[in-house]
């Protein structure tokens, strides 16, 4: 992937961004909520410091170098990694929902221990 291709998605995905929140603001206008339009706003400006920054280093039809062949193996392997020890933890908490008698504390154990023992294991 190159700059410009990278820039492009970032153009598309604003567009996507300012769209949903002129829509939130037409066709919702009773929820009073300006996150999103300060969110499309801060993006675009981002967006556009961007696109200064590759004109300024006319790096437009260069190719993004951030992620190399061993970065990506490793990145690979974590979230393998990631992905069945999630897999067992929602096993886990199932039979811990199905087979605990008192609903809170299968609650307990199924949406707060394992969530943090999951974060444990992976910090």
């Amino acid at each position: 992937m190159t700059y410009l291709q990278r820039f492009l998605l970032l153009i598309v995905l604003g567009i996507a961004l300012v769209y949903q929140a002129i829509a939130n603001f037409i066709y919702h206008p009773e929820v009073n909520n300006i996150l999103p339009s300060f969110l499309a706003l801060g993006y675009i400006v981002w967006i556009v410091q961007e696109g200064i920054k590759l004109r300024k280093n006319n790096k437009w039809h260069k190719k993004l170098r951030e992620r190399d062949e061993r970065t990506r193996q490793c990145s690979m392997k974590a979230g393998y990694i990631a992905f069945w020890f999630n897999i067992i933890a929602t096993i886990l908490a199932f039979i811990l929902i199905v087979n605990t008698s008192t609903p809170l504390l299968s609650f307990f154990n199924a949406f707060v221990l394992l969530p943090c023992l999951s974060l444990a294991v992976l910090v």
